[in-house]
């Protein structure tokens, strides 16, 4: 079992960490994708039964790999939340041995919520996606076809206000500096910096 036990968060959540015997990106065949997932069920069931966590829980799952869960609580009710696109994420030039962990992880779940339209729409090749959005005040509307979506925004909460933050550009723009505060000029790219 990892060095941080299974603790109760809130009446009725508990968070069990596991280890991971080889990072994701580097599982790049079904074979390295067992192997890391007969290692991290054992934490899993271990911590399971050290924080008397019955088989028949419901189980939220944030991780994109973990397709075994299933095997692992059998009787569970498991949501999948898929927070970014691991699949546009590969750094070895191809992502193959990411959609067959992330299809099969959706495969495997009762529910899966993606938090954007692209992810909803990527994973609902697999299983009947819900846009899930926590952050949103008001409900969410996707924008009209035909919107130039032209801002990149960097949240920045606890960088000093003398730092700059540097636009790499895009193609067809130019590279600029862009002071805390300040507010971005003309241009068909800009970038915005919030401080919390």
């Amino acid at each position: 079992m990892p060095d941080e036990p299974p603790r109760e968060v809130e009446p009725g959540i508990t968070v069990i960490p596991c280890r991971q015997l080889l990072h994701h990106q580097l599982r790049v065949s079904p074979w390295l994708h067992r192997l890391n997932a007969a290692f991290v069920a054992r934490d899993l069931r271990r911590g399971a039964l050290a924080a008397s966590v019955p088989s028949s829980a419901k189980v939220i799952n944030f991780a994109h790999d973990y397709w075994f869960l299933r095997d692992v609580f059998p009787g569970a009710r498991v949501t999948t939340i898929i927070h970014d696109d691991f699949e546009a994420q590969s750094r070895l030039g191809f992502h193959g041995h990411v959609t067959w962990s992330l299809r099969r992880t959706c495969e495997s779940s009762d529910r899966v919520l993606a938090v954007s339209t692209p992810l909803q729409r990527r994973l609902s090749a697999w299983h009947e996606t819900e846009l899930f959005l926590p952050w949103a005040v008001e409900p969410y509307r996707e924008p009209s076809s035909g919107t130039t979506r032209d801002t990149l925004l960097f949240w920045a909460s606890s960088t000093p206000p003398s730092t700059r933050i540097f636009s790499p550009g895009f193609p067809g723009t130019s590279a600029r500096l862009v002071q805390p505060g300040e507010s971005p000029s003309s241009g068909r790219r800009r970038v915005g910096v919030v401080h919390a």
